[in-house]
This record gives C-alpha cells, sequence and structure tokens, in this order.
C-alpha cells in the first residue's frame, strides 16, 4: 500500500519501518564515509564540469545522507538549522529570523489550540455575564415571570 509522507523526515522513519531504508543499521562511521562518498561526487560533478541538473541530484544525494544521519542519531536538523541561521542573523545584524516550527501543520496546531483557548475564555465570560443577568432578571419580578416561560423547567427559579 502507498504511503505519502508530509516531510521527507516522516517519509525516511517509515521506509525505515518498513525495513527498506539502506544503511538503517549501519554505524555513525559508515554514515560519514558514505557523506564523504557523496561530497566527492559532487566535486567530481564540478571539475567534470556537468550540467547543474547533475549537480543539484549529486547535492540532493548528500542532503539525504545527513538527513539520515540525523535520523539515526536522533538528532532534530531542522530545528538546529532553525537556530544556527537566528543565530548567525543576531551574529551579523540582520532583522530576519526563521520561526520556531517545524512545520506548517505544527503551526496550524498551535493557532488551533490559542484558537480554542481564546473562545474558551470568551465563552466563559459570556456565561458569567448571562449569569449576572440572570440573577438580576430574577430579582425583577416581571422579568422573572417571562424567564419562567424561556428558561428550562430543571433551572428552577
Amino acid at each position: 500500500m502507498l504511503q505519502i509522507c508530509e516531510n521527507l523526515d516522516q517519509a525516511y522513519k517509515a521506509r525505515l519501518e518498513e525495513g527498506k531504508l539502506k544503511g538503517s543499521q549501519w554505524s555513525l562511521e559508515k554514515w560519514i564515509l558514505k557523506l564523504q562518498e557523496e561530497a566527492g561526487e559532487v566535486a567530481a560533478c564540478l571539475t567534470k564540469e556537468l550540467g547543474n541538473q547533475e549537480l543539484l541530484s549529486e547535492l540532493a544525494d548528500v542532503s539525504s545522507v545527513v538527513d539520515l544521519i540525523c535520523i539515526h542519531q536522533g538528532f532534530d536538523l531542522e530545528g538546529e538549522k532553525r537556530r544556527v541561521f537566528n543565530r548567525k542573523s543576531i551574529k551579523c545584524g540582520s532583522n530576519t529570523r526563521v520561526s520556531d516550527y517545524n512545520s506548517n501543520k505544527e503551526l496550524r496546531e498551535a493557532v488551533e489550540l490559542v484558537a480554542a483557548w481564546a473562545m474558551s475564555i470568551l465563552e466563559n465570560r459570556v456565561a458569567e455575564e448571562s449569569n449576572k443577568l440572570y440573577a438580576i432578571a430574577v430579582s425583577n419580578k416581571y422579568a422573572r415571570e417571562t424567564l419562567l416561560r424561556i428558561k428550562p423547567k430543571e433551572d428552577n427559579i
């Protein structure tokens, strides 16, 4: 069955769970050797003056190996890249920063949580105000009669 993942990190982990990830049992040293091999292929593209597509493909291989090393080591590469970028932005005096959120999904979840929290506060305030007005209305003879007609009987005024 085809599994579509939201990002490469999830895809690599899914392939690892399937047992289809080359090198899943490799040591860190073996992964570093693989990284050196891929970096050598990038250098070969440059010295042989191969086209941009070949260079791009080899750079993608390097990036993939770096991703796999981080998964193997349990590192949060995306988070670290954000921290390094932000630290270097501060160091060079740039006003540009990267969000701390790992993905749009995480940002959406955060927004949804904040919205739910805000709605609960509003609902509580409305309920509090409604209870205050209800108490005031109950103290008024005419309002009390109206409330008795519209308020559920279990509330017994």
